[in-house]
């Protein structure tokens, strides 16, 4: 018998058939709860890839009302159940030359205003952002994310060192899925310069090949 605490995931797009952008009702959000509380996660964050506008804020509000409504009523889950703990929301504000499985006609520049509407449409559960933080605007984004409370993650980025430095000083603590859709060179870490910072936060995909 193998005991261990609980694991906690910040980066899921979807578990056990549910797709966390479009199967939005109560009984496939209680289901991939109850499903990852099966596999050993005791909390998680439901993330949200770069989608159309009216896509993205739908998502946005069902998952919000629903992490809203466990805040509010704990023993709405079984104990057994897997807690969301906040929404990841990766992109829109992306570099398009690493978008990955992201849309680049989708990606836009960081706008606070937009980030703004973002977060209402959520119910401020809005717990992590990631961002490209060589983009015009990002420095600014960054320090609005940083005053509400929100966790800036950097990824799909051609950042320097010295714009990752920048990110960091202005809060960033957090690197998403360390070496994919990002530049690195050992004369211009890019984003893995900070990476090895003791405060920082790195993802790791742990596939295995």
């Amino acid at each position: 018998i193998l005991i261990s605490p609980l694991f906690c995931d910040l980066h899921l797009h979807g578990s056990h058939g549910i797709d966390f952008l479009t199967d939005l009702s109560i009984d496939a959000m209680v289901h991939a709860c109850e499903s990852l509380g099966n596999s050993g996660i005791g909390y998680f964050a439901p993330t949200l890839l770069t989608s159309p506008n009216a896509t993205l804020k739908k998502a946005l509000h069902h998952w919000g009302s629903f992490i809203s409504q466990i805040r509010t009523q704990p023993k709405y889950l079984k104990t057994t159940a897997a807690v969301p703990v906040g929404i990841h929301l990766e992109g829109p504000f992306l570099n398009r030359s690493r978008s990955g499985a992201h849309s680049k006609k989708l990606i836009v520049r960081p706008d606070i205003t937009l980030m703004d509407q973002l977060i209402h449409k959520s119910q401020d559960t809005i717990a992590i952002v990631t961002l490209a933080p060589e983009l015009p605007g990002s420095t600014q984004l960054i320090a609005y994310l940083k005053s509400r409370k929100i966790h800036i993650q950097l990824g799909h980025s051609e950042a320097s060192i010295d714009e990752a430095l920048q990110a960091y000083s202005k809060g960033a603590r957090g690197i998403t899925h360390l070496f994919n859709a990002m530049k690195y060179h050992h004369r211009n870490p890019g984003l893995l310069g900070v990476a090895h910072y003791p405060d920082v936060f790195t993802e790791i995909i742990a596939d295995a090949l």
